[in-house]
């Protein structure tokens, strides 16, 4: 790999020689090329793995969710506080957070409800990969008061196209309001 160099600062008047483009464009060029590679960005496919900070969403409920009891249901999400990929979309699969082409790697992945008030049964929220395996959860059983919240995140391995969802069930014995959601996943960075 080629070393890098601190930058030239042009003058007017300074004369370019065939050595100084060498250096300051060839040579950091391929600087920039090895220290891509090293972090396995090999091919304009690849760019995807170049981003922001941050890539990922947080989403939320705007509105109350009923649910009926003792019945899994997934949690839909109508608002977007941030979405840097269309990882997320309002109109369909709203209970999903899928992951993009080219943004495969670790995410933390996390979920805040918030349950309207009950003493009976139980409260559970549990996030899934692919609807098919539970991630992280948690199973209360209330006391009488005020709204019951539960929360919970994890740190995960995602191909693109796996996708996450929020799933809820209780067994008050009636229907029962989330009155807030939450639920979030952001890239931490690529699988080594």
């Amino acid at each position: 790999m080629s070393t890098w160099t601190s930058p030239i600062t042009w003058v007017a008047s300074t004369t370019l020689t065939a050595a100084q483009l060498n250096t300051e464009v060839r040579d950091h060029l391929n600087w920039l090329k090895g220290a891509l590679s090293i972090n396995g960005i090999t091919s304009d496919t690849a760019r995807g793995q170049v981003n922001a900070a941050i890539a990922g969403c947080r989403v939320s409920a705007s509105a109350a969710l009923s649910i009926v009891t003792a019945t899994t249901t997934n949690l839909t999400y109508n608002t977007e506080a941030f979405d840097t990929d269309a990882f997320h979309s309002l109109v369909t699969n709203t209970e999903r957070i899928t992951v993009p082409a080219n943004f495969a790697g670790i995410y933390a992945v996390g979920a805040y409800v918030s349950w309207d008030s009950g003493a009976t049964g139980y409260r559970r929220m549990f996030i899934q990969q692919n609807g098919t395996t539970n991630l992280t959860g948690q199973t209360d059983t209330p006391t009488a008061g005020p709204n019951w919240i539960q929360s919970c995140n994890t740190i995960v391995v995602a191909a693109a196209a796996d996708y996450f969802t929020v799933v809820a069930e209780h067994t008050q014995g009636t229907n029962l309001q989330v009155l807030f959601t939450t639920f979030w996943a952001v890239r931490l960075g690529s699988q080594s």
